[in-house]
């Protein structure tokens, strides 16, 4: 399994609380995981008062936004294990062989590879960010990273480009009855949120499997813009945290 590095900074914020069921999986050659796995997918963007279907937003203030095109990079997903199992493999870590790449640095317990997604694909739409095969251990949290694609990233759309950029918006808005003005708006911030999951056990004899689900609802987006005052980057900045704010995580779990 190889090893990843990225050249870009990571900004930490406030942790979501998130209940995850993290367990064990399949087997993944060459890891010392005993059979363990962990997959990741991101969920196309649900919402309960918001017209997904037509890519139509009503806001808090009054405003009409639609979408035409709406892409985020998720850029690393990782497992954090409890503090004693931290400290089991700390050694184990220091042994570890790494390789240098671009991206983020990866490791049995994290993705470091950059996927893009379409935050206007059809409702269950899923993109398979990657496996992980992490040793059996206990694990208390979960850490998901929004970073800037770069040209190696999955899934760049062939429309826009995405290099440089965690988060891409174009559309348009209006307000009481008035003309639609177009907007684009980009960000290349990255930005990472820590969720709890509790103590949780991976363990070849016990749950052989887990798909985690990163989900997103889009219900508040464009909350608190005022589109005709409002910057690109004012745009951009509170649509990527109404985003990460939107974030949750759950696990699908079989034997």
């Amino acid at each position: 399994m190889k090893y990843i590095s990225h050249l870009g900074r990571i900004v930490t914020l406030t942790a979501l609380t998130i209940s995850l069921p993290l367990v064990s999986a399949v087997a993944c050659s060459g890891s010392d995981s005993d059979g363990v796995s962990v997959a990741v997918d991101l969920e196309a963007p649900s919402s309960t008062k918001q017209s997904m279907v037509s890519k139509t937003w009503t806001t808090d203030l009054g405003f009409t936004v639609t979408l035409q095109d709406a892409y985020l990079a998720t850029g690393s997903v990782e497992i954090v294990p409890c503090a004693s199992a931290a400290q089991r493999l700390r050694l184990k870590d220091f042994f570890a062989v790494r390789e240098a790449h671009a991206h983020v640095e990866g490791s049995p317990t994290k993705l470091g590879i950059p996927v893009v997604e379409s935050l206007l694909a059809a409702g269950g739409t899923r993109v398979h960010v990657g496996t992980m095969a992490p040793p059996p251990n206990s694990y208390c949290q979960v850490r998901y990273g929004i970073h800037a694609a770069d040209g190696d990233a999955v899934g760049l759309p062939s429309d826009v480009s995405m290099v440089g950029k965690s988060l891409y918006l174009r559309g348009t808005y209006s307000r009481a009855g008035g003309q639609p003005v177009a907007f684009e708006a980009s960000s290349s911030n990255a930005l990472e949120v820590t969720a709890s999951v509790g103590e949780t056990t991976l363990s070849s004899g016990g749950t052989q499997s887990a798909v985690l689900v990163v989900r997103k609802v889009a219900d508040t987006w464009f909350d608190g813009i005022a589109f005709d005052t409002a910057s690109p980057d004012d745009i951009a900045r509170t649509v990527l945290e109404h985003v990460r704010q939107s974030l949750t995580i759950s696990a699908q779990t079989r034997q």
